[in-house]
């Protein structure tokens, strides 16, 4: 009846007997919430003369589920940690050079007014904006603006790295050496799928100084 938190959630998967009354009539409720669904949007889609097109994109969920989910993904952990290592000092030096010239956190609203200051204007600071203003201001970057900006930047591009990382590697270890993605067939927009828990398409192609991930 209360909200959980990772800690007791991780007691009670590991505690709660598979026949105890209260969490069967719980889990149970899925199963007749969907079976219920099913004949709702059952007769929508065949309305829509959408029948092909649903057990294609269950048979599809089915493989994404049998093959990877369930199996998983091995994760490299020495290699990860390695890279965490490196990639985390990189981080925590640029963020200390960025704090030693402004006296603001990297990620703080004020940092554009600090650029207003010392005569940059811009609407943003994200890591799409920040490259083609390392480049605008060549003749700054032996002064404070350019070791800002430059170091804005290292912060911006490594900070996804890292925090990806750091999750897959939280499930990789807590776990059999394996993370066991979500694959969502049918959620983007576009068509495309995407995966979640841990969020494995958030990573960029290329990592550190280049090289393929």
């Amino acid at each position: 009846t209360r909200k959980g938190n990772a800690q007791s959630e991780a007691w009670g998967w590991e505690n709660v007997p598979l026949d105890d009354p209260i969490y069967c009539r719980y889990a149970g409720l899925d199963a007749v919430y969907v079976r219920r669904l099913l004949d709702i949007l059952g007769r929508l889609v065949k309305q829509a003369q959408m029948g092909t097109l649903s057990r294609t994109e269950q048979r599809i969920k089915r493989l994404m589920t049998s093959h990877i989910s369930v199996p998983g993904l091995r994760v490299d952990a020495e290699w990860t940690e390695d890279v965490l290592t490196e990639v985390g000092a990189e981080f925590e030096e640029a963020e200390g050079i960025v704090l030693d010239r402004t006296g603001l956190k990297a990620r703080s609203p004020k940092m554009k007014d600090w650029f207003r200051d010392h005569g940059v204007y811009t609407d943003s600071l994200d890591k799409d904006h920040l490259p083609d203003l390392v480049e605008s201001h060549p003749d700054a970057l032996d002064g404070d603006v350019g070791q800002v900006l430059a170091n804005l930047l290292v912060v911006s591009q490594h900070s996804n790295l890292l925090t990806n990382l750091r999750t897959i590697f939280k499930h990789a270890t807590e776990g059999d050496g394996f993370v066991h993605p979500n694959v969502n067939t049918q959620q983007a927009h576009t068509g495309r799928m995407s995966i979640t828990d841990p969020a494995m398409q958030t990573l960029a192609k290329k990592g550190l100084k280049g090289e393929r991930l």
